[in-house]
C-alpha cells in the first residue's frame, strides 16, 4: 500500500515538471514571436522614416531649384541690353544733360513736340535743339561715347570746348532704367516721342 502512495506521488511530481517544463517552452517561443515582430515593426518603422526623409529632401531640392531658375529667368530678364534707339537716347539725354531731365519729365505733349532726335552717319543727337540741352553721342558696342558743351570753360557757348564721357550702356541702363518707376517714366516719354514722330511723318 505504500509502495502504490509513493508511485503515485512519484508520477505526480514528474507530470508536474512536464507541465512546467512544457509552459517555460511555450513563453520563451511567444517572447521569440514578440521579439521578432518588434524587430520586423522597428525595420518598417525605420524604412517609412528613411523614405520619408527622402522623399521631404527631394521635393526641398526640386523647391529651390525651382526658385533659382525662376530668380535667373528674372534676372536675365532685368539684364538684357537696352535695343530700342529711342530708349537708349533717352537715358544717354538723361546722363549727359541731367538739368533737363526734369523739364522733360513735366513737358506736356505740346513742348515734347519741340524735342527732337535725330541721327547723322553714325552720330546722334537728342535735345531742344540749343547748344546747352543738346547732348550728341556715338554708339561703339556696348560703350557709348557722348559729348556735351563744357560749360565749366568759361567761354561763350558757341566756343566753348566739348566734353566727352565714355560709358557702358549697362551702366547707363543701371543708373536710369533699372526700378519700375524709371522704366515708367523712359517707357511713356518713348511713346510720346514716337507718336509725335509718326504724327508729323502723316
Amino acid at each position: 500500500m505504500l509502495k502504490k502512495r509513493m508511485m503515485l506521488l512519484i508520477t505526480s511530481v514528474l507530470c508536474t515538471l512536464c507541465l512546467v517544463a512544457c509552459g517555460n517552452n511555450v513563453n520563451q517561443s511567444k517572447m521569440s514571436t514578440s521579439e521578432n515582430n518588434s524587430d520586423y515593426s522597428a525595420v518598417d518603422k525605420s524604412s517609412a522614416s528613411k523614405n520619408s526623409n527622402s522623399m521631404s529632401s527631394s521635393s526641398a531640392s526640386e523647391s529651390s531649384k525651382q526658385s533659382s531658375n525662376e530668380n535667373n529667368s528674372n534676372n536675365n530678364a532685368e539684364n538684357k541690353p537696352l535695343t530700342d534707339e529711342t530708349k537708349i537716347e533717352l537715358i544717354v539725354y538723361f546722363a549727359g544733360a541731367p538739368g533737363n531731365k526734369e523739364l522733360l519729365q513735366s513737358s506736356d505733349d505740346n513742348q515734347l513736340k519741340n524735342f527732337y532726335m535725330g541721327k547723322t552717319d553714325d552720330v546722334y543727337g537728342v535735345g531742344f535743339g540749343t547748344a546747352i540741352s543738346d547732348v550728341h553721342f556715338k554708339m561703339m558696342g556696348d560703350k557709348i561715347d557722348y559729348w556735351v558743351v563744357d560749360e565749366s570753360s568759361g567761354e561763350p557757348t558757341y566756343k566753348a570746348p566739348m566734353k566727352h564721357t565714355i560709358v557702358s550702356l549697362a551702366d547707363l541702363q543701371k543708373q536710369f532704367y533699372n526700378t519700375p518707376s524709371q522704366k515708367q517714366l523712359v517707357d511713356q516719354l518713348s511713346n510720346k516721342i514716337k507718336m509725335n514722330a509718326s504724327n508729323q511723318n502723316n
